[in-house]
C-alpha cells in the first residue's frame, strides 16, 4: 500500500475545506415534524431548521384549526471545526433551529402549510408537513374531571372552574396541560385566596391556557378513593352574553407500564376531560339603579375620615374599602362628583380615587375633599350599586354618614389693610435728635465716625491666603461631598444595575459548582438586576410576565422554560439531570438583553 506524502495530504485537506465552505454558503430552510402521528392531546414537535447562517428571524407559526401551536425556543449551532493534521476543516454549515410545540385538540389529518423564514436578508420557505391525529385511548387508571358549579351565570359574574386529575398507576411526571382557549369575551384568572389550598400537600406553578396557574397536590385524597390528585382552579368572568365551551382539556404524563415481557418501561400517555358548557345571560334592565358600573357579586363598603373637627377649606382624607368576590380588579369606586351631597358641600380632588392597597377580596381607595362652608355638618353616605346573583336583583351597598364640625375662617378685606404714610407725612413729623444717654458700649454716639461705610464686601477676605482658605473651603468640601454622593447613586442606581445585568449573570455562570445551579443563579441574577427584583424571589413566571410587558412574550416563555428546567434539576430529587450548557444560557440571555435594551434602558 502506497502512502500519500505529507504535501499531498495538506493539499487534499485544503481542497476539502474549500468545498465545505462553498457548500455551506447556500441557504435553505426545512420543516421537521416529530412524530408525524400522535393521539389527541399528545404534543408533537415542529422544528424549522435554517442552514447556512446564524442570522435568521423567528418565523410566525401558522394558524391551523384544531391544533394549538406554541413557540418553545431557538438554538443556534455554529459550524463545527475539525482539525486534521493540524489543519482546520469545516464540519458543516451554520444552522438555526426554531422549535414549536403542536398540541392536537381533535382527531384528523392536518396539513401544516409552508412557513416563510427571513434569513441573512433572504426570504426562505419550508416544505409543508402533515400531522395525523388519532383518537386517544382512555387510560384505565387515570381520570381528568372538569367541574363548574354553575352552568348558567350572568354577565360579569365570577364562576369557579375546577380541573382535577385523579392520578392512578405509577405516574412519574407530567409534561403539560392543554386545551382549546375560550373566547376572548371570557376572562380567566387564577384565584388569589388560599382557601382551596388549605389541605394541599404541595402547591406549584403550571402552564395552563397560555398563562401560569397554581396546581395543588393532595396525597391519598379521601374524596377520590385515597388516590393522589392534582387540582387547578380558575375564575371565569364573561363580558358578553352567549354560550361558552370549556374543554376538553388534557394532561400529558409519563408512567411506568409493563411491556410484553413484564418489564416496567416509561411510556407517555394522555388523559382528557369532557367538554363543559357555560350559558351566560345578560343583566336585567328592570330595576337597574343609577350609577351601576357592572359590579356583580355581593359587596360591602366601609369609609373612614382623617378629620372631623376642621375649618372651611381644610383637607379631609377619605379612605374607602370595598369588599366583594374575586377577582377584585372588576371593582370601580363610585364617582363622588355625580353625588349631589358631595358636589354642593365639598370641593373634590381632580385626581379622584387613588388605589392604596388590596388583597384577594378587598380594595382600599383614598381621595381628598374640602368643605366649602361652615354649614357642612356631615360627610354624606357613599353608595355602590351591584347585582346579587343569589337574589337575582340589584342591591346598593351604603356607608353611614360621618358627622363633622366645620369652623368659619376670618376674611381679610381692603379695610383691614395697613397703608404706609406718604413721604410728606414723614417729613412733617418731629424728628427727635440722638442724645448721649450712657457712656461705654451702650452709648449713642453722634460723631463723624458713624459716617464710615461699614457694609460687608463679599470679596474683602480674599486679600490674604488665610482668607482664601476660609472662604473657599466650605463650598469646596460641599462640592466633593456632592460628587461622592452622586457617584454612589450612579453606581447603585437602577439604570446601572440594568446595564450590568448581563455581566453579573456571566460571572455567575463562570463560578464553580454544579452547572444547573450556576444556570439557575445566572438567570435569577439577570432578571433581578434587569427588572429591579430580589434574586431569591425571581420565579419562572416572573421571566415571562416581565418580558411580556415589554412586548417580548416569546423570549419570556423561552426564559421561563429554561429556568423551570434548571430549577427542576436542582430541587427535585427524582428529576433528570440538566442536559444544557452555560453557553446555551448565555446565548438566550444575550437575545433577551438585545431585545429589551431598547425598551428598558
Amino acid at each position: 500500500m502506497r502512502l500519500i506524502s505529507r504535501p499531498w495530504t495538506i493539499l487534499l485537506v485544503a481542497l476539502a475545506s474549500l468545498c465545505s465552505v462553498a457548500a455551506g454558503q447556500g441557504l435553505r430552510a426545512e420543516a421537521r415534524l416529530s412524530p408525524s402521528s400522535v393521539p389527541v392531546g399528545l404534543p408533537a414537535e415542529l422544528s424549522i431548521v435554517v442552514e447556512g447562517t446564524l442570522a435568521a428571524q423567528e418565523p410566525v407559526p401558522p394558524r391551523v384549526e384544531g391544533l394549538e401551536i406554541t413557540y418553545v425556543g431557538t438554538s443556534r449551532r455554529p459550524a463545527p471545526t475539525i482539525i486534521i493534521n493540524n489543519q482546520p476543516v469545516d464540519g458543516g454549515p451554520d444552522s438555526v433551529s426554531f422549535t414549536f410545540r403542536i398540541t392536537p385538540l381533535i382527531e384528523g389529518t392536518f396539513e401544516i402549510p409552508a412557513i416563510d423564514v427571513l434569513a441573512a436578508g433572504q426570504r426562505l420557505r419550508t416544505q409543508p408537513a402533515t400531522l395525523t391525529v388519532r383518537e386517544a385511548e382512555d387510560p384505565v387508571d387515570q381520570e381528568l374531571v372538569l367541574e363548574i358549579p354553575r352552568r348558567v351565570a350572568w354577565v360579569g359574574e365570577p364562576v369557579r372552574m375546577r380541573l382535577t386529575w385523579i392520578i392512578g398507576g405509577d405516574v412519574r411526571g407530567y409534561e403539560e396541560f392543554a386545551g382549546p382557549r375560550p373566547s376572548e369575551d371570557l376572562k380567566i384568572s387564577t384565584p388569589q385566596d388560599n382557601a382551596w389550598l388549605k389541605d394541599a400537600s404541595g402547591v406549584f406553578e403550571v402552564p395552563f391556557l397560555g398563562q401560569s396557574a397554581r396546581a395543588a397536590i393532595r396525597r391519598a385524597d379521601p374524596d377520590h378513593g385515597g388516590l393522589d390528585t392534582l387540582t387547578i382552579e380558575q375564575i371565569l368572568v364573561a363580558h358578553q352574553k352567549g354560550t361558552f365551551n370549556l374543554g376538553p382539556f388534557s394532561a400529558v404524563y409519563e408512567a411506568l407500564r409493563a411491556d410484553g415481557s413484564g418489564r416496567l418501561r416509561p411510556t407517555r400517555g394522555v388523559v382528557r376531560s369532557e367538554m363543559v358548557t357555560l350559558e351566560v345571560k345578560p343583566l336585567p334592565e328592570m330595576g337597574r339603579p343609577a350609577g351601576f358600573n357592572g359590579l356583580v357579586g355581593r359587596s360591602s363598603l366601609f369609609v373612614e375620615a382623617s378629620e372631623r373637627d376642621l375649618s372651611v377649606g381644610d383637607p379631609i382624607t377619605l379612605s374607602l374599602t370595598i369588599r366583594t368576590d374575586e377577582p377584585v380588579d372588576r371593582v370601580i369606586p363610585p364617582d363622588l362628583a355625580s353625588s349631589p351631597g358631595f358636589q354642593t358641600a365639598f370641593r373634590l380632588d381632580s385626581g379622584g380615587w387613588q388605589l392604596r392597597r388590596g388583597d384577594a377580596t378587598t380594595r382600599t381607595y383614598t381621595t381628598l375633599i374640602r368643605p366649602r362652608s361652615a354649614d357642612v355638618a356631615e360627610i354624606p353616605a357613599i353608595e355602590l350599586p351591584y347585582f346579587d346573583p343569589e337574589t337575582q336583583s340589584y342591591q346598593i351597598a351604603r356607608t353611614e354618614p360621618i358627622a363633622i364640625t366645620v369652623a368659619s375662617v376670618g376674611e381679610v378685606t381692603i379695610a383691614d389693610a395697613t397703608i404706609a404714610p406718604s413721604a410728606e407725612a414723614l417729613s412733617a413729623r418731629e424728628a427727635k435728635p440722638l442724645e448721649d444717654r450712657l457712656s461705654g458700649v451702650l452709648a449713642n454716639h453722634a460723631t463723624t465716625g458713624a459716617l464710615i461705610d461699614e457694609s460687608a464686601r463679599p470679596l474683602y477676605r480674599l486679600d490674604t491666603p488665610e482668607g482664601v482658605v476660609v472662604v473657599m473651603a466650605p463650598p469646596g468640601l460641599f462640592a466633593l461631598a456632592w460628587m461622592g454622593a452622586t457617584a454612589r447613586r450612579r453606581v447603585r442606581s437602577a439604570p446601572h444595575r440594568r446595564r450590568a445585568a448581563l455581566a453579573r449573570a456571566r460571572r455567575a455562570l463562570r463560578a464553580r459548582g454544579d452547572a444547573a445551579v450556576r444556570a439557575r443563579d445566572a438567570i435569577r441574577i439577570y432578571v433581578a438586576n434587569r427588572f429591579d427584583l430580589a434574586p431569591v424571589a425571581v420565579t419562572p413566571a416572573d421571566c415571562r410576565v416581565r418580558l411580556e410587558s415589554l412586548g417580548e412574550g416569546a423570549l419570556g416563555a423561552d426564559l421561563q422554560r429554561m429556568l423551570e428546567r434548571v430549577e427542576s434539576a436542582t430541587f427535585e430529587p427524582d428529576a433528570p439531570a440538566w442536559s444544557g450548557s452555560p453557553r446555551e444560557v448565555l446565548s438566550l440571555l444575550h437575545e433577551v438583553d438585545n431585545a429589551t435594551r431598547r425598551t428598558h434602558a
